[in-house]
């Protein structure tokens, strides 16, 4: 294969396109690479410039790192992600390991890609907007690609003073008589309130202020 033209390439977002043909100026193919990969490459290309197997390889890694990099951008532009969300992604769409790598820790160096932030903001919304209890929210992180100890550390930043009025909102707007329940219809309703993410042993002392007042 020859390079057929360098010169001619237009920056485009920061990118430079290469265009690579045949002998017989045939079968062209493109490399889009960053500025930043541009001028990592190991040597100088010019306008008819032989492609060895060995050049073809680096020009092809270096598109490859540019392409998982704009593309876990953009999936980063639809919501917070995790790590692991993006490096699933990232594999369906036929990325190297190596591609993939260099994106993930390119984004988060960058601060892009934040999973400990990324998993506690997820927290408060969700004990803001859904009145989760803990253990709700931490399965929440979990099957959304956090690891648990990040996840276990989101949940453990929430106000408990916040979590307990998550509780009496639900207590309040799905058993608002809970004071006279019979003994199954409580431990009914505690069971669908654990569920939600909190603890028998907070449930029934809720239920217990209740039926006090």
């Amino acid at each position: 294969m020859f390079l057929k033209s360098i010169t001619d390439t237009r920056e485009i977002n920061g990118k430079i396109l290469l265009t690579a043909a045949d002998s017989y100026g045939n079968g062209e193919e493109f490399f889009s690479l960053s500025a930043g990969e541009f001028s990592r490459l190991p040597f100088e290309l010019r306008e008819n410039d032989e492609i060895t197997e060995e050049i073809y390889d680096v020009l092809h890694g270096a598109a490859e790192r540019t392409g998982a990099i704009e593309e876990a951008a953009r999936i980063l532009s639809l919501g917070t992600k995790s790590s692991r969300e993006v490096k699933f992604k990232l594999k369906m769409k036929n990325f190297s390991p190596e591609a993939i790598e260099r994106a993930v820790n390119l984004l988060t160096k960058k601060g892009y890609l934040n999973d400990e932030k990324n998993c506690a903001d997820i927290a408060g919304r969700l004990l803001e907007t859904k009145h989760y209890g803990k253990s709700r929210i931490k399965s929440y992180l979990i099957s959304h690609g956090y690891d648990s100890k990040t996840a276990q550390s989101a949940a453990d930043l929430l106000d408990e003073e916040e979590l307990r009025a998550a509780l009496l909102y639900n207590i309040e707007r799905k058993f608002p008589d809970i004071a006279d329940f019979s003994p199954s219809q409580r431990q009914k309703a505690i069971s669908s309130l654990m569920r939600l993410g909190f603890s028998a042993g907070e449930i029934i002392k809720e239920i217990k202020n209740i039926r006090e007042k």
